[in-house]
């Protein structure tokens, strides 16, 4: 399992593969392919393998990079794009986390290798600290790239963990990462102002923690009105997207008290994703706030009807869990007659019943898909509530070139 391995393969050391994360070197990342036939023995199946991705022929370009990187086993590149793929296509975050690894150590001072490798030790490996440092590492390469100076910021603004020799809520630690975050947004919107994460990401850093990260009553104020600013921006430019739908209703929630407003958005946020775990779970919430159980449990059952039948994805536990919540509620309140909530879904564990919610699995490799380790607290026991981080479905961008 990621989170148990990690030690035994990178152990402690991995940090000295860079003498310091804030260190002021500048680089800049060519994306050429390098070297030809002569020199580089997997240049014609990493050129073929980069021309079907680009085709969008992933399985074909999963084995052409394959090729590369058993003819050339030491190419950060060919490392770094198979151990995506591999991800992506198989769900191997095990093996492409190696290659990350790999490919880190035949290349420091790859910026792609660095970003990828951080993005595993963050969200597959529950591995912040170390994370951190390669984000820094990656950032000081190429200070212009946005995903990297989006994941790092959003890794920055989460919570101080006990383990960080930082730790102290008191400490004037947490208010520099808070403006370390503010500041890599600021340069990220300054490089891309139109990009969507970023502005999705901002926003929900200004809702949490305020404007500069003043969170008194006045500095939260002042960040609110700044995230609807964002967050129209977003909404202007996708304005069916599940994600900015989710934040602007989270917003409207929230900071502007506005629980009607808010169910419009999450409605419209299903509407567009109908199987959105997070776009559903803020509906039937919503809607069980208000008081519409029927209402919150049809769209509970809707949804977890769109998944294979005993699916245990986290996506669906996070959809029962919400609707176990209604059909407690209705056991209790006699107009809707004994049993409550009716029959149960196929599928839908914890039912109408009085046993206990919906339980996820342990998660490997899992921490950025979720909120938790990911930043936002999507999943737990409580309510889904926060923020969608960056994409669709709660991801972080895994950086491999420019978007």
């Amino acid at each position: 399992m990621v989170a148990l391995m990690v030690s035994a393969m990178v152990g402690e050391t991995v940090p000295s593969l860079w003498p310091h994360a804030h260190t002021d070197r500048v680089g800049h990342l060519s994306y050429r392919l390098r070297g030809g036939e002569g020199d580089d023995p997997g240049y014609e199946f990493r050129t073929e393998g980069c021309a079907l991705l680009a085709a969008g022929e992933r399985a074909a370009a999963l084995a052409a990079y394959e090729k590369a990187v058993e003819l050339a086993p030491t190419d950060s590149t060919s490392l770094t794009a198979l151990g995506r793929l591999l991800e992506q296509e198989r769900g191997n975050q095990q093996e492409a986390f190696d290659l990350f690894v790999r490919a880190v150590h035949a290349n420091p001072d790859s910026q792609v290798a660095l970003s990828n490798y951080a993005f595993g030790l963050e969200n597959w490996c529950g591995r912040p600290l170390l994370a951190e440092d390669a984000y820094w590492r990656a950032e000081a390469l190429d200070p212009t790239n946005v995903p990297v100076l989006v994941n790092l910021a959003a890794l920055l603004e989460q919570q101080l963990q006990e383990r960080d020799p930082r730790y102290n809520a008191e400490t004037e630690a947490v208010r520099q990462r808070q403006c370390q975050a503010h500041e890599l947004y600021v340069r990220a919107l300054s490089i891309e102002p139109q990009n969507r994460n970023t502005l999705c990401n901002f926003a929900g850093m200004l809702m949490t923690h305020g404007d500069h990260g003043d969170d008194s009553e006045q500095g939260l104020q002042r960040g609110g009105q700044r995230a609807a600013e964002l967050l129209a921006r977003a909404l202007a430019l996708t304005p069916n997207d599940p994600a900015v739908l989710v934040n602007y209703g989270v917003l409207m929630e929230d900071w502007g008290d506005n629980k009607e407003l808010a169910r419009h958005l999450y409605q419209k946020a299903v509407d567009s994703e109908p199987a959105h775990s997070v776009a559903v779970c803020s509906l039937a919430r919503i809607l069980r706030i208000l008081k519409r159980l029927p209402e919150a449990e049809a769209v509970a059952r809707t949804a977890i009807a769109l998944y294979p039948p005993d699916s245990k994805a986290d996506d669906v536990l996070e959809i029962e869990r919400e609707l176990w919540r209604v059909r407690q509620i209705m056991q209790q309140d006699p107009k809707y007659g004994e049993g409550g909530g009716g029959a149960s879904s196929a599928g839908a564990g914890g039912g109408a019943g009085g046993g206990p919610p919906p339980q996820a699995a342990p998660r490997v490799g899992r921490g950025g898909r979720k909120g938790g380790g990911g930043g936002g607290g999507m999943g737990g026991g409580g309510a889904v509530r926060a923020r969608i981080r960056v994409g669709m479905v709660r991801a972080r961008i895994p950086v491999g070139g420019r978007r």
